[in-house]
Formats: structure tokens, sequence, C-alpha cells
């Protein structure tokens, strides 16, 4: 079982960096300079659950049960945010503008399967016993299997990885446009979930 996933950063964080430039442009029409105020727990707070990467998943699912059998190509995604409202400010220097905060690792918001675009690969029937089984139960169970999968995807290590990348640029990049040098800190990674017996664990692809 294999899965193809890429992640992609969302770009509306970066846009969030405009509504701070405020703080450090100069009035140059009254000759008042207007001073950066730098990082607070306030203005980081506001942003609250920060969504910087979407995860894809596709898998080749098989299932057997209710006297069925049956295969399908599953395709999903999910969210991977930052929850801004529990930042914690390290360090701050107003001399230098500097700063550290720290952040809690990325979590997964939302994983799906696309049922628009899952398709169904066969379904037959495993017994010989007429009229025995339900393969509409069948299918269900499977699709709540592959959301599980989903989840478990967007958990793994190189995807956690991605998303404190696109993070850590968000953040760099709001307060480099005030003069002020962040620095990024994570606090421990929560255990990942593992995949459900008999699949193996996602890897990153192109």
């Amino acid at each position: 079982m294999r899965y193809l996933i890429w992640g992609g950063a969302v770009l509306a964080g970066l846009l969030m960096a405009f509504g701070l430039l405020r703080w450090g442009v100069p009035a140059s029409s009254s000759g008042v300079l207007v001073t950066s105020s730098g990082p607070t727990i306030t203005q980081i707070e506001s942003l609250g659950l920060l969504t910087v990467t979407r995860v894809h998943v596709a898998d080749v699912l098989a299932a057997e049960g209710h006297s069925y059998r049956g295969s399908w190509l599953v395709k999903g995604d999910a969210l991977l945010a930052v929850d801004c409202r529990k930042v914690k400010l390290v360090t701050r220097d107003d001399n230098r503008k500097s700063a550290t905060i720290q952040l809690p690792a990325p979590q997964v918001l939302q994983p799906r399967v696309n049922h628009e675009r899952t398709q169904t690969w066969s379904v037959e029937k495993a017994s010989w016993v007429p009229f025995a089984g339900d393969p509409d139960r069948l299918r269900d169970g499977a699709m709540r299997h592959a959301q599980r999968l989903v989840e478990v995807a967007a958990q793994q290590p190189e995807m956690q990885e991605l998303a404190r990348e696109n993070t850590e640029l968000i953040f760099k990049n709001m307060y480099r446009l005030i003069g002020w040098n962040l620095r990024v800190e994570w606090r421990e990674t929560e255990q990942i979930k593992q995949p459900p017996e008999g699949h193996t664990k996602a890897r990153s692809g192109g």
C-alpha cells in the first residue's frame, strides 16, 4: 500500500503580513517616524488557527467483510495548522530588534476523503451463500478506514517538518518587514499516530 503525498503552503497567511506594515511605516508627510512595536502575544494570538499546509493523499484501499470484497482508488486531503493562541514570547530585545517565540506543534485539521475523486475499482461477492452480506456496509466501513489513513498520513514527520518550515517562513517574513529578526522554537511534538495494521507509513513525493 503506497501513498502519494505532496504538501503546499497556504499563501493566505502571508497576506496577513500586510496588516502589520503599519507598525513600521514612517509618516514622511508629517515628518513623524513611527517605530515598530515588535512581536507581542496579542498580535500573534489574533491570527488564531493559522493554516500553513494542505496534504494530498492517494491510496489504493482493499477491504473485505459482510460477505463482499472490494477495492477503491481513494483520494483525500487534510490541513495542517498552527494554533497561534498558544504562542509564548520567550525573549525580546528592543535594542537589537530581535525576539524568540515558541509555538505548539502543527495539528491536523479536517482530514477527509474526497468522494468526488475517489473511484470504486471493484466490488464482488466473497461468499457462496445467496442473498448474504451487504456491499454498502462494506463500502461505508472502508471509507471510514480511508479517512483515518488520511489523518495518519498528514501526521507523518516529513509533513510536520514541511508545516514547520512554512510557519517559520510566514512569521519571519512578517516581522522582517518591520525590521525585526524573529526566531521560532517548537514545543515537543505530540506522539504520531500509527497507521492501522497492514498499512505502510506515508512517504513524500512530487
